[in-house]
């Protein structure tokens, strides 16, 4: 399961104005054509939890809004040196082998500077940071 960080009305805006881009993937024989639409973060459920660590706040893994500038303000209070986590290995049941490839430092900063691309623009639109 994953988490998406955008902005309140995000699709809806970008496709007024036409700020999508088509791509196209091949599925079982057939092609398939999406639309990506800048301005939007997917997340694993631990990456969420990573930012929430990195933030220092507790948001509800489920749903929910933040004002734009507040987020903004946390991410530059943030330091990307912290929260850093080692990958580790767990043996799990019937041989079965976890790798868990852990946060480091390049990577929390790539978080932030996402979480920050989205937040700047949702001040420009009068808009908040949600997820879902």
């Amino acid at each position: 399961m994953s988490i998406t960080f955008t902005i309140d009305g995000n699709i809806e805006y970008c496709d007024k104005h036409h700020l999508w881009k088509m791509e196209s993937y091949e599925d079982f024989g057939k092609v398939e054509h999406i639309k990506i639409y800048p301005f939007d973060m997917n997340v694993a459920n631990g990456s969420f939890g990573q930012i929430c660590d990195l933030l220092n706040i507790e948001l509800d893994h489920c749903e929910g809004e933040i004002d734009s500038e507040e987020i903004i303000a946390l991410i530059i209070h943030a330091d990307a040196k912290d929260c850093i986590v080692a990958p580790t290995t767990i043996e799990g049941e019937m041989g079965c082998t976890v790798i868990y490839s852990g946060y480091d430092e390049g990577r929390n900063a790539r978080y932030l500077a996402g979480l920050l691309e989205i937040a700047q623009e949702a001040v420009k639109r009068g808009k908040k940071v949600i997820w879902y």
